[in-house]
């Protein structure tokens, strides 16, 4: 029974991470940097490029001790039309670390249902779940975009 309870919490908890917010939040954002910051101490995710973002870099910033994850990119879902879609984001030579200390579930970067990104020679280390994921739908709009 104490097992069941844990378990019913926990996938409550996995729910919630896609809807947390971030601290640093962009939406239409075009040819973008966020570059050389500091995010700490939050209880949210650091920086999200959420929805429309284009040709944006995240490079060489430190984000720790964060409530959920590091950096998003995109959306759990789809975009509709292309203008919609984030892509064609550089997220490089960031420190990423000590995260999901209320979201257990989240990720150090994130990058769903977006194309075109380049993500490299990044720091990420100790967080609860996992370091880099990349999820895309793969229905028949999605399927045509460069991966």
């Amino acid at each position: 029974m104490r097992t069941g309870c844990w378990t019913q919490r926990a996938t409550a908890a996995l729910r919630r991470r896609w809807k947390s917010p971030a601290t640093i939040t962009a939406d239409g954002a075009l040819d973008c940097a966020i570059e050389g910051c500091e995010v700490a101490h939050v209880g949210t995710y650091g920086i999200w490029c959420r929805r429309g973002c284009k040709d944006c870099r995240i490079q060489r910033n430190r984000l720790f001790d964060l409530g959920a994850g590091g950096i998003r990119v995109g959306e759990d879902r789809a975009a509709e039309v292309d203008v919609a879609e984030t892509s064609r984001t550089l997220v490089d030579n960031n420190h990423i670390f000590n995260g999901g200390r209320i979201y257990p579930g989240c990720v150090g970067i994130w990058v769903a249902q977006s194309s075109g990104n380049r993500i490299s020679h990044n720091e990420v280390h100790d967080l609860y779940y996992t370091g880099i994921k990349r999820r895309l739908e793969l229905g028949s709009r999605a399927q045509s975009h460069e991966q």
